[in-house]
């Protein structure tokens, strides 16, 4: 039924876990605080990195030489998947989410596939609008491939319109 609210106890607790992050002016916040509300939800859920993980924080230059973009890269330690990398991009609208907000899962996805991954940690809107975002992921794209004899390309929301895009 079209408007109804969902009456499964742990969607409703889920609900209030997530609305307890944000105001209910939280639209209308300058972007800089949207970001603080977000980032505190994904540290409030935030899982534990497996221990068979381990993590490189690195950069890629952009074609901006000004600017370079952060990446982290997550290996398998004991059954890396050879020749073969994930460059994941993450969601959050354009505007929010980062190499912390999705640091859990990156790692779990390395850790169930052996796949590496790379988180490629985009320039946001509204300070840089599109393309943008999908230049710098292009970027780390390009220079993956100089390293890998695979590269995937996926993401959640947003970072999976840009990897469509890519």
């Amino acid at each position: 039924m079209a408007g109804s609210m969902p009456s499964d106890p742990e969607i409703l607790a889920f609900i209030d876990r997530t609305e307890a992050f944000y105001p209910a002016d939280a639209a209308s916040q300058p972007v800089e605080k949207q970001r603080e509300f977000y980032n505190a939800l994904c540290a409030d859920f935030r899982g534990v990195r497996p221990d068979d993980i381990s993590v490189t924080d690195d950069t890629v230059q952009s074609n901006d030489p000004d600017w370079a973009i952060p990446v982290r890269i997550y290996q398998h330690k004991d059954r890396a998947v050879s020749g073969t990398a994930l460059l994941y991009i993450h969601g959050g609208g354009f505007v929010v989410g980062g190499l912390e907000s999705h640091d859990d899962l990156c790692g779990l996805l390395c850790h169930e596939t052996g796949v590496t991954i790379v988180a490629v940690d985009y320039r946001l809107a509204p300070e840089h609008v599109y393309p943008a975002q999908l230049d710098d992921v292009a970027c780390v794209y390009d220079a993956l491939r100089e390293t890998y004899e695979r590269v995937l390309a996926g993401g959640d929301s947003a970072g999976g319109c840009l990897a469509a895009a890519l």
